[in-house]
Parts: structure tokens; sequence; C-alpha cells
């Protein structure tokens, strides 16, 4: 797969959500600051639940003891948002995707609020 490679619309993608009010809101609902693009960065890191598992994924970036999450969306739902889903593959996960910008601005508090209100945790 190359970093173009659309994920399709029933897949879905996982996105780590650290513990913490900057990230979890204090009714435990997931806070828009998770989908903030970063300096550099042309899209939101996010993993394919097709080829990484939650257990896989928390065990790379979280730690549930100081109360990490992994949440979950369905691909047509995000490009819904005007995201992109697309593969980009790591040697450290080969189910790592990007979130990018089609239509939507990545910028706007009300764009990652959205996306923040779409994602649900895994149970």
């Amino acid at each position: 797969m190359t970093p173009t490679d659309f994920v399709a619309d029933d897949e879905l993608i996982l996105r780590h959500i650290p513990g913490g009010t900057t990230w979890q809101k204090p009714d435990g609902t997931i806070a828009s600051p998770n989908f903030r693009l970063r300096p550099g960065e042309v899209g939101i890191s996010v993993s394919r639940l097709v080829i990484t598992s939650p257990e896989a994924f928390m065990a790379r970036l979280g730690d549930p003891t100081t109360g990490s999450r992994i949440a979950f969306a369905r691909a047509a739902d995000i490009r819904a948002l005007g995201f992109e889903a697309v593969s980009a593959p790591r040697d450290y996960d080969l189910g790592q995707a990007e979130l990018r910008p089609a239509t939507a601005d990545a910028t706007a508090k009300q764009t990652r609020k959205a996306l923040a209100m779409l994602f649900r945790y895994v149970e």
C-alpha cells in the first residue's frame, strides 16, 4: 500500500485518547484537542482496526493506568465530515493511517469538535 491508498468506507478507524482533562472531558467524553494537527503534519494519525487491534494500539501509545483509551469511528462517517482516511503504514504499525482534510478546515474548532463527537470508546 502507498500512503495515498484510501481506506474503505466500512472500515473502523482507531484513535488513541490520552488520559486527563485536556483529552477527556469531566463527563468522560472525548475532547476536541485530540484532533488538532501538530505542526508539520498533513493528517491526524490513526490506525485501522482491520490491521491493528485496540490492544496493540494501546500497548504502543497508551497507558490504561493513566486513563488512556482507544476510540473508533467508521471511515465513511469521517469522510462525511470532509476528511479522507488514507493508509500510511509504518514499520511499527502497518495499520497506520491519516485523516487528511479534503473539504474540512482542520484548524477550525468546530471541525475538531465534530470529530470528537463522532468517535466512540472501545469497550
